[in-house]
């Protein structure tokens, strides 16, 4: 939300998935308002900030977080544009100008989501609940991890002259190539995806994992294809 001599002149919401921090969204916010002065002639600028590690990410000496490094540049060119940007970290409804207008937009629902990428925290929670309910095969491990009998893989050991497909010069041979679109394995797939009634895709993998049997044949086949 921005705020000129007292005036509200403009404003944005956010929507996050689910699976999505309040760190990840206030970082996607912040670097959307640097990036607006940024692009402004704004020779001084405030930003207001409820959520105070954020602005330790931006301010820090250094930061090993991906979502700091867009913002923290953009500052670093405003300033030696002889700009200047202060940073503030105000508590929840401190009583700052648009702050209660800020949180009623907050509240307002999107269709699409502005950030999508869940933290590791979620995937290892996900991987957990999965891994849990399968018993890790040789051939399994070698399915997960993609370290197994594959031109990538072994290519990367100097075992195989390249790391592309008999199938198709043009296509790396790695786990998922070998499910999803090789050739070599086009029978076993389409009686897989008759099986089953999914198609054999990387966006599918969560459906296909959560059922219980369409997770047994799918990980049957996976092993067939391995060895």
């Amino acid at each position: 939300m921005e705020w000129r001599d007292g005036e509200e002149t403009w404003y944005s919401t956010l929507r996050r998935d689910p699976f999505c921090t309040v760190f990840q969204t206030e970082m996607v916010a912040l670097q959307r308002a640097i990036r607006r002065m940024k692009n402004s002639k704004d020779g001084l600028v405030s930003i207001f900030s409820n959520f105070k590690f954020s602005l330790k990410v931006l301010t820090g000496p250094r930061t090993n977080h991906p979502l700091g490094h867009k913002p923290r540049r953009d500052i670093s060119e405003i300033v030696t544009e002889g700009r200047a940007m202060c940073l503030f970290w105000v508590r929840v409804h401190a009583g700052i100008a648009g702050n209660e207008r800020d949180r009623r937009a907050a509240l307002t629902k999107k269709r699409a989501a502005d950030y999508d990428r869940f933290p590791l925290s979620h995937a290892k929670k996900e991987a957990y609940m999965v891994l849990s309910k399968i018993e890790i095969t040789s051939q399994v491990a070698q399915t997960l991890t993609n370290h197994g009998g594959f031109a990538r893989y072994l290519y990367g050991f100097k075992v195989r002259v390249s790391s592309y497909c008999a199938c198709d010069p043009a296509k790396i041979q790695d786990v998922q190539h070998v499910l999803e679109d090789c050739d070599m394995f086009h029978r076993e797939r389409e009686l897989l995806e008759a099986g089953i009634d999914v198609r054999i895709a990387r966006r599918n993998f969560p459906e296909i994992l959560e059922d219980a049997g369409k997770r047994e044949r799918f990980l049957t086949s996976c092993g067939m294809v391995v060895e």
